[in-house]
């Protein structure tokens, strides 16, 4: 799926048969909405996911999904919670899964991992904690086996 960034550069993402499913059928309810108002033979091959056209052929403001999304944030209550926050969502769950940092760094757009590794440097401390405990049980259950051997 090609994606334009806030820098003008494109880059491809992939999405799994979940995402595809989703934009195929958010793509035949859009054809479904053209013929119903007579636009069946115009609509666009590949039509944008967020448009603004009745055929798919010119994509939305890109300031228009923040501002819907804070509208149905607002009525809801929940205030502090802003699109730009799912982005932070899925990138934390990539990580703590244990997605390798370039991998998340690239679907991000980021440049340099290290923006990456700086941004979400809290979830990978969750893991060194544990990592660390992993170590200590490894650890303890070698020297208590040890322990008990002497005796």
């Amino acid at each position: 799926m090609q994606h334009t960034s806030k820098t003008y550069q494109a880059r491809f993402i992939a999405i799994g048969s979940v995402g595809q499913a989703i934009i195929e059928g958010l793509k035949e309810e859009l054809r479904r909405a053209a013929r119903s108002l007579g636009l069946g033979l115009g609509l666009v091959s590949n039509p944008y996911l967020f448009y603004s056209s009745p055929d798919g052929s010119l994509p939305v403001h890109p300031d228009s999904p923040s501002k819907l999304f804070r509208r149905i944030t607002d009525n809801f209550g929940l205030k502090e919670l802003h699109l730009h926050s799912l982005r932070h969502f899925a990138a934390t769950q990539l990580v703590a899964a244990g997605m390798d940092i370039r991998t998340v760094s690239g679907r991000l757009g980021h440049a340099d991992a290290s923006v990456t590794l700086k941004v979400y440097s809290h979830v990978l401390e969750a893991k060194n904690q544990g990592a660390a405990a992993i170590m200590g049980a490894l650890l303890g259950s070698t020297i208590r086996a040890r322990v008990q051997s002497r005796e």
